[in-house]
């Protein structure tokens, strides 16, 4: 035996063996084609299964919207999906009309009262259907958090708001120190996608440059493979305010490049709930990249010059967005080819 074989059969004994690759098993489409070329550079492929990843940003942006298309993709996948409503606001009819299959097993809902009962059940839910296969070993897995700002630890819920001392605020700090080194394991043995929606809050301590921050401390950013950063800006027109313009930026992204971005409008319908105008931002994002082209204030859309205004409406209406993701589908196969 050389020498080199006999350090391989020793280091084997303390080992075991080489261990398997810690790869991504799964890609799921968040919805939006833009986003997921900011994420991977593939249009149908976004968030990786297996993995802990945090989107944050202010109300109303369009995170509860992006979290049911993912959870979809995973049912589509043949996997199942959980989301932990700590806010007590996901409206299942919007998420049914979206796709989302509720049929009890395929869709689980669930309103835990604090951090520790949140993940525990998360786990407990992966590892149970892994355990037992309930779906194949190739389906994947989603439990969605919303929010991590929401998730209170059980040592500030057992206390009155009299009782409530400055270290209680630093609770859920320590809880996500203790406990996501933990899930990044449990994430990827069950290959199951944990996302954490969170809000941003001011921090008064920064005097120059981005002065928000998130909840949880360092842990949650630290142990996420993506963080998904999201600003926004109001729409307005005659002094009402039609929705927010959304800019989402990839601040962290340890698969794919970082700090590239993706932008949406999220509208406001007359009866109050809103929507990710995924049309208007298709046809901005093939604008941009050349495959629909621009001649001054007019757009070429299937041999027609028309205003983009009139464009989206007729393509909202025919709900044509399958159509706009083939063309950018078709183009980016077609530069593959040429590559």
């Amino acid at each position: 035996m050389s020498k080199t074989a006999s350090i391989a059969s020793a280091i084997e004994e303390i080992f075991g063996g080489e261990p398997d690759t810690v790869g991504v098993r799964h890609w799921l489409d968040t919805g939006y084609a833009p986003l997921n070329m900011a994420l991977t550079g593939r249009p149908l492929e976004g968030l990786p299964s297996g993995r802990i990843v945090q989107m944050y940003g202010d109300s109303s942006s369009g995170k509860t919207v992006i979290s049911v298309d993912l959870m979809i993709a995973a049912q589509k996948a043949g996997g199942l999906a959980l989301f932990m409503d700590h806010e007590r606001t996901f409206m299942k009819d919007l998420a049914e009309a979206r796709g989302l299959n509720m049929e009890r097993g395929y869709f689980s809902l669930q309103y835990p009262r604090t951090f520790e009962e949140s993940i525990t059940k998360a786990v407990k839910w992966a590892r149970y259907i892994r355990d037992n296969e309930l779906v194949p070993e190739s389906a994947p897995l989603i439990v969605v958090f919303d929010s991590l700002n929401s998730m209170v630890p059980q040592s500030k819920m057992e206390k009155e708001l009299d009782e409530l001392k400055m270290n209680d605020k630093l609770a859920l700090a320590a809880s996500c120190s203790s406990v996501f080194p933990a899930l990044t394991v449990l994430a990827e043995e069950t290959d199951c996608l944990m996302l954490f929606l969170d809000q941003i809050r001011q921090d008064p301590g920064v005097m120059f440059g981005d002065n928000t921050k998130t909840s949880g401390g360092k842990a949650p950013g630290f142990y996420s493979t993506i963080r998904i950063a999201l600003s926004r800006k109001v729409i307005k027109k005659d002094g009402a305010e039609l929705g927010q313009s959304i800019v989402a930026k990839i601040v962290k992204n340890k698969v794919g490049r970082p700090f590239l971005t993706a932008e949406w409008d999220f509208l406001f319908d007359e009866d109050g709930s809103g929507f990710l105008d995924r049309i208007g931002g298709m046809v901005d994002y093939l604008v941009n990249r050349g495959i629909i082209a621009k001649t001054g204030a007019y757009l070429e859309f299937k041999g027609k010059k028309v205003h983009r205004g009139p464009l989206v409406e007729a393509l909202r209406k025919a709900d044509a967005y399958t159509e706009l993701l083939q063309m950018l589908i078709d183009f980016e196969k077609a530069n593959a080819e040429v590559e």
